[in-house]
């Protein structure tokens, strides 16, 4: 079977599956390999070859996770160490709900935080509730509402009946 390489519809198929493959391995297959290989999680991946690649360069990012996988071992073995040597639990998830250890070893659990505003109101209510009080001091002050911008202004005036009835 021959593939004719110019026609436009095989570039189109090409580049769609090139596309797959790519997602399939940056997404799927190379995460699966370094996790499970190194024990790293992603982030840590990610860490490890921005490091090494930003001091050593490609070497470095070659070469990072690696590296970076065995620093990692060795630390987590060290605090596994010594937390076994304190008779605590190794496992993170223990200590999810934990505010702090003290000198015996006793768990002190998380207390929930007050909210630092209690009743808190809206923009709009506050403005609201502002203007009522100028409203309410200015009525107690004067007795009666101030008056407002249409009844300080002088009324139109209109011809009476009256008058006309004068004129003839």
């Amino acid at each position: 079977m021959i593939v004719d390489i110019t026609h436009p519809l095989n570039c189109v198929y090409f580049v769609l599956f090139i596309f797959l493959l790519q997602q399939f391995d940056g997404n799927i297959l190379g995460p699966k390999i370094l996790g499970d290989s190194t024990g790293l999680s992603g982030f840590w991946v990610i860490f490890s070859i921005t490091l090494f690649g930003g001091l050593f360069g490609i070497p470095g990012m070659i070469v990072g996770v690696p590296i970076f996988a065995i620093i990692y071992a060795a630390i987590r073995k060290i605090i596994n160490h010594n937390l076994e040597k304190k008779k605590l639990p190794t496992d993170s998830a223990s200590y999810n709900d934990m505010e702090c250890v003290d000198k015996d070893g006793n768990f002190l659990p998380r207390v929930p935080a007050e909210p630092k505003i209690k009743n808190h109101k809206s923009t709009y209510a506050l403005i609201k509730e502002k203007l009522t009080e100028k409203k309410d001091t200015e009525l107690t002050e004067t007795g009666k509402p101030k008056a407002t911008e249409k009844e300080k202004a002088p009324a139109e005036e209109k011809p009476d009946a009256s008058v006309k009835e004068d004129e003839k």
